[in-house]
């Protein structure tokens, strides 16, 4: 399974606040809030430091600032026998940033079914009130630290010389071929980027000129520095 965390990459990497937004209808519901779901829900991502808002109760204000928010539902697997749910935490670009394994119960009763196997995917849903951060606390000592210490693993190559090149919301990163290394996104801090390397995502952080991406590729995390000329 493909776990992409954002959230796994370590502290300080981001500036998103530490709110998740509930959806007014779930993917697996039916009609209403006829499983409780939301409520399940609300009290597991609680209980894990984050603030919750349900999404008929933002303001105007909120809605107009929708990448400061994460956003979370729950998706079901149609199967005729079991009830198979999992849980999905996206950014605003709905790139996903933690996903649970499949909570399988094969209960008859429906709204007991959807509670058990809610709560069976809830126990895989993997983060810590550690690896997400508000922006109030971002540490700009420990985030050049990380760059500095942390452990490269090559893929293609690393420490290349890419050239910048603006594009809408960001940069295209070429190298001397010249051929698109990736695309980088601004977000709300100016030091932190969306990645997009082909079909993979990932986070980019840079310091001094240096670029720092993460992404997962084949279950992995793969983690790779360049040298930025804007």
């Amino acid at each position: 399974m493909n776990k992409f965390l954002f959230f796994l990459l370590s502290i300080g990497f981001f500036g998103y606040s530490q709110t998740i937004v509930i959806p007014q209808k779930l993917q697996c519901e039916r009609s209403g809030d006829d499983f409780q779901l939301k409520l399940y829900l609300k009290l597991a991502l609680e209980k894990r430091g984050f603030k919750i808002f349900q999404a008929d109760e933002m303001s105007t204000d909120n809605k107009n600032r929708p990448c400061d928010f994460y956003y979370v539902d729950v998706l079901e697997e149609n199967k005729l026998m079991s009830t198979k749910l999992k849980i999905v935490i996206h950014d605003c670009h709905r790139h996903e940033i933690t996903v649970s394994d499949f909570g399988v119960s094969k209960e008859k009763e429906y709204k007991k079914a959807y509670q058990m196997a809610f709560r069976e995917a809830e126990k895989t849903l993997i983060f810590n009130k550690k690896e997400i951060v508000n922006s109030a606390s971002m540490n700009e000592t420990i985030i050049e630290n990380q760059i500095n210490t942390t452990q490269i693993k090559e893929d293609n190559k690393t420490n290349q010389i890419l050239f910048a090149q603006p594009i809408t919301h960001g940069f295209q990163l070429v190298n001397t071929k010249p051929e698109i290394v990736c695309k980088i996104f601004k977000t709300s801090q100016p030091k932190q980027f969306i990645v997009e390397k082909g079909a993979l995502h990932g986070i980019g952080i840079l310091n001094n000129n240096m670029l720092l991406i993460e992404y997962y590729q084949a279950g992995e995390l793969i983690k790779e520095t360049f040298e930025v000329k804007f």
